[in-house]
């Protein structure tokens, strides 16, 4: 349990940064209401859940808004 526990907090704070990185990295305003999202890629779909639960929380707490794919 000794070796676990460390194991995973250092998976969650990777977590957590990679999310950070990806939030700023692939932000951009929407020309049609002004707002910024973040824009998660279509393909693979897999990348959307993996980050959705600091999404949703980050949507809770921020008001970030975000988008599966460019705005069309």
């Amino acid at each position: 349990m000794k070796k676990v526990l460390p194991r995973v907090a250092w998976f969650a704070v990777l977590y957590v940064i990679d999310y950070v990185g990806i939030r700023f990295g692939t932000m951009e305003r929407w020309e049609r209401d002004g707002e910024k999202y973040v824009i998660f890629p279509a393909s693979p779909i897999a990348f959307y859940y993996l980050y959705r639960p600091l999404s949703w929380l980050d949507a809770k707490v921020n008001g970030q808004r975000f988008h599966i794919g460019p705005h069309r």
